[in-house]
């Protein structure tokens, strides 16, 4: 279960990080400058859910493991 939610929670950030920089360098000649801070945002976002993926990563090599009960 923890293995899927690190793969979703990549996945999510690739996604996210993708978008936010699309639209960052979409609206760069818009006279706006909140559409691209909407992007940098996004960009932030993504970040955090990589930081958040490789913080599971590493419990999921570093953690506790499993003892097999004793019969």
């Amino acid at each position: 279960m923890i293995i899927k939610m690190y793969w979703i929670i990549r996945v999510l950030g690739y996604i996210v990080s993708l978008t936010g920089i699309f639209i960052f360098l979409a609206h760069q000649v818009d006279a706006d400058p909140s559409t691209k801070n909407i992007g940098l945002a996004l960009v932030g976002i993504g970040f955090l859910a990589f930081f958040v993926s490789y913080a599971i990563r590493a419990w999921l090599r570093f953690g506790p493991r499993r003892t097999p009960h004793e019969e």
